[in-house]
């Protein structure tokens, strides 16, 4: 997949078969119409959801944080006990990304009025 600053995503992880513990990766880009799915085997403890934003390893080197300026994730839910529910409704953990000398590089919001969403904006060149 090809994806461009500004480009709409949808993302979305499905437990698939949850006697072979085979899960299913989905993600889609609106604006230009292209989209992946994998299917993975992973053994999870089905006790949490993360919602990340990261900058990842490039050659075994932790790489830049790009400026992405402001990310919304909006429509956020995981299943509990075969039950639907969004963010609003469930205990929460922010985890804030910073660089090695403890300086905080990105800021997260608080949960939005509908439950569903919040968002992480960029803060601070590394």
């Amino acid at each position: 997949m090809t994806i461009s600053p500004d480009d709409k995503i949808t993302a979305s992880i499905t437990l698939s078969d949850s006697t072979l513990n085979v899960w299913t990766i989905s993600l889609s880009d609106l604006t230009n119409g292209q989209s992946f799915t994998q299917t993975f085997l992973y053994d999870s403890t089905r006790l949490s959801a993360e919602w990340v934003v990261e900058r990842p390893l490039v050659d075994s080197t932790l790489s830049q944080l790009a400026d992405f300026g402001s990310i919304t994730f909006t429509n956020c839910s995981m299943e509990v006990n075969n039950k639907s529910e969004n963010l609003g409704n469930l205990p929460l953990t922010k985890i804030l990304l910073s660089n090695s000398k403890k300086i905080q590089l990105v800021e997260v919001s608080n949960i939005s009025s509908d439950g569903a969403g919040f968002t992480i904006k960029y803060l601070f060149m590394q």
